[in-house]
C-alpha cells in the first residue's frame, strides 16, 4: 500500500524523488521491525522517521509519462496531466483538431479529432432509428460525436473495445443544432497509430493497458 502511495505521488510534497522513496521504504520497514523487537509491538515507532536519511543516489527520473501511467494504473484517473496532452505534437501531425478549436470552425467542415471514452448512449429516435451519441474527452475538454444508424455497424464494435479514439467526420456548428461532430469513421487510436511511423503507438498501447475497462 505504501509503495502504491509513493508511485501515485502522494508523498511528492515531502520528497519529489519517487525512486528515492521507493528505495527508502524497505529500509524504513526494517527500522520499524528493529524498534518492535521480539515483542512485535511498535511502541515509539515515530522514532523511525527521525533517523538521518541516507540517499540512494539513484539516477532514474520519473517522466510525465511515467507519472501518468502510474496514476492510470493505481487511481483510474490522471492528476499530473491528461494522457493525450503527452502526444499533442504527434496528433497535430496527423491532422487532429483540439476541442477548444472546434467552436471557431465553420459549419459542415471536415474534421479529425482524438479523445478518450467518456460515455456512449444509443437511444431510439422518433424516426424509429438508432443513433449513438459518443462523448469523448481530449486534453482541453469534452465534445460530442453523433453516429447515425447507417454507420453503427462499423462504429459500435470499435466503441465496445477501445478506450482511445480517432474520429473523422464533419463538424455541425450552427445555432439550430449546436456543436457536434457527425461521424463518418471511428478508429481505435492505438491501432491507427500502430500502422504509422513514430513512437506514439507504443505510448498509447502502454496507456491503454492502464486505463480502467468500460463496464456494460
Amino acid at each position: 500500500m505504501a509503495e502504491n502511495f509513493i508511485r501515485a505521488g502522494a508523498f511528492d510534497s515531502l520528497e519529489p524523488d519517487r525512486t528515492e522513496l521507493l528505495w527508502r521504504l524497505p529500509v524504513l520497514h526494517d527500522h520499524l521491525e528493529a524498534l518492535a523487537g521480539s515483542s512485535g509491538q511498535r511502541r515509539g515507532q515515530l522514532r523511525a522517521f527521525f533517523c538521518p536519511p541516507c540517499r540512494a543516489g539513484l539516477e532514474r527520473q520519473w517522466t510525465l509519462e511515467d507519472k501518468v501511467r502510474a496514476e492510470l494504473e493505481l487511481l483510474g484517473l490522471t492528476v499530473t496531466c491528461h494522457p493525450l496532452e503527452l502526444y499533442e505534437e504527434e496528433l497535430r501531425k496527423m491532422g487532429v483538431v483540439m476541442s477548444y478549436e472546434l467552436p471557431e470552425l465553420g459549419d459542415e467542415v471536415p474534421v479529425t479529432v482524438a479523445g478518450v471514452y467518456e460515455r456512449a448512449q444509443n437511444p431510439w429516435m422518433r424516426s424509429g432509428r438508432r443513433t449513438m451519441f459518443l462523448t469523448l474527452e481530449d486534453a482541453y475538454g469534452l465534445y460530442e460525436c453523433v453516429c447515425f444508424e447507417s454507420k453503427l455497424a462499423q462504429i459500435a464494435p470499435v466503441v465496445a473495445r477501445a478506450s482511445y479514439f480517432l474520429v473523422r467526420g464533419r463538424l455541425q456548428n450552427n445555432h439550430k443544432r449546436g456543436l457536434a461532430i457527425v461521424v463518418e469513421e471511428v478508429g481505435d487510436l492505438e491501432e491507427v497509430v500502430g500502422r504509422g511511423p513514430g513512437k506514439l503507438a507504443s505510448r498509447v498501447r502502454a496507456a491503454a493497458r492502464a486505463m480502467p475497462k468500460k463496464v456494460g
